[in-house]
């Protein structure tokens, strides 16, 4: 199962600049931050550019999140927030995840799509087309 909420092409296109303003956020995005409100507030300071960019990629997320039923946006939402604690200590956190850590992660959220009604199901294949 592979989901895939940022495409390769979007990542390609920051500069060294905005690059190192996503480092130095996601460092401390969990104690610092809470919420992706203000991550894109503290984002906005540092690089205005990238804001500007983030912000439209953030509505167009939450756009289709909270077009679904209570049941799939539940899942979704654990799913972006896990993804984006696991990307975060992989990348730029001081404790490495071991490849068990995020195996169990994986199947955690495998376990937790299956055991979503085939409605929810639906909803998240027809908003997410990178879902399982």
């Amino acid at each position: 199962m592979k989901i895939k909420l940022i495409p390769d092409r979007a990542l390609k296109k920051l500069d060294a600049k905005e690059r190192a303003a996503v480092e130095e956020l996601m460092k401390d995005y969990e104690k610092k931050y809470k919420n992706e409100e203000k991550f894109l507030v503290a984002l906005k300071k540092i690089s205005p550019n990238l804001y500007e960019k983030t912000k439209k990629f953030y509505e167009f997320v939450k756009s289709r999140i909270n077009s679904l039923s209570d049941e799939a946006k539940a899942y979704m939402k654990k799913v972006i927030g896990d993804t984006r604690k696991i990307h975060a200590q992989l990348f730029f956190g001081d404790e490495k995840l071991s490849l068990e850590d995020v195996r169990k992660a994986v199947r955690h959220h495998y376990t937790y799509y299956h055991s979503l009604s085939d409605i929810a199901k639906k909803e998240v294949k027809v908003h997410f087309p990178y879902s399982p």
